[in-house]
This record gives C-alpha cells, structure tokens and sequence, in this order.
C-alpha cells in the first residue's frame, strides 16, 4: 500500500521516476504490485543491488527477521542504508487489539509475528546483522521509533 501511495504521490509532483524504480516486497497482496514472496528468508534480488532497503512498521509481522535482516544487506549497495521503523511491544498490542483497521483482523497471523517491538530488541537485530552507524529517532509524540543503519564499505 505503502509503494501505490509513493506512487501517486510522486506523479502528482513530477518525481515519478524514483518512485519507478522502487520496489515493494510482501507476504500478502494488499492489491499493489509488490513482489508477493512466501517469507523474507531469500529475496529475488542481485547481491547490492539498492541504495536502501526499508521495513516500515513490519519488521515485527516478519516471523523471520533475522533472515530478513541478512537478506537486506546482501542486496545493499556498500554504504547503503536500512531504514526500520517500529512501534513498542505494549502500544502495539493495544493498538492492534482495538484499530479498526488493523491488517490483522483480514488475515491470518502467523508464528513468531508480535504485534510491537521495543528498542533493544530492533537494536539487537540490526547489530547482528551486520549493520554499523545505528540512528536511532522518535516520531508521532515518541510512540514510534526509527532507526537507519548502513551497510559496511
């Protein structure tokens, strides 16, 4: 959804060809055109073959995400950066139990999924990957978090 929004909305501003460019991958077809893969644990894609790769509020719904994480920095350009953005474990069990809109109520959940993540869990991941000069930032009043991390030279 995310990948049809950046779409329109780089066409509406005559900056459609990066959106172009661009790539979404998921597990479920919200109806996009997103690559629709059965996990994350081997993308189809040349090694460093992006400048970024982006995990916007789903690196929890990846059951996978150590595999995920490898996978992201193989297809990283050197230097390139992972942009993760997450909300807490507590806020997102409460949000997801009472949003109506919440993609967990149109399918169904799998194994190793949690509905939020706290700070040191999505610090631990990224330095386990291989990840170096971890930002980390607040937004929405603090209650998500963003972290961008670069591959090694």
């Amino acid at each position: 959804m995310l990948l049809k929004l950046y779409r329109e909305r780089s066409r509406q501003a005559d900056s459609f060809d990066g959106a172009v460019a661009s790539v979404g991958v998921d597990v479920v077809d919200w109806g996009s055109d997103c690559v629709i893969l059965p996990n994350c644990r081997s993308l189809p894609f040349r090694s460093a073959s992006f400048d970024t790769v982006t995990f916007v509020a789903c690196i929890n719904h990846i059951p996978e995400r150590e595999a995920a994480l490898a996978e992201a920095l193989r297809v990283l350009r050197p230097g390139g950066q992972v942009i993760i953005t997450m909300i807490g474990s507590l806020i997102g069990k409460i949000g997801h139990a009472i949003w109506w809109y919440s993609e967990d109520k149109h399918r169904d959940i799998a194994e190793g999924e949690v509905m939020g993540m706290d700070a040191d869990e999505i610090e631990r991941l990224i330095a386990q990957s291989g990840f170096t000069d971890c930002v980390e930032t607040g937004f929405v009043y603090g209650l998500n978090r963003m972290w961008i991390a670069r591959r090694p030279l």
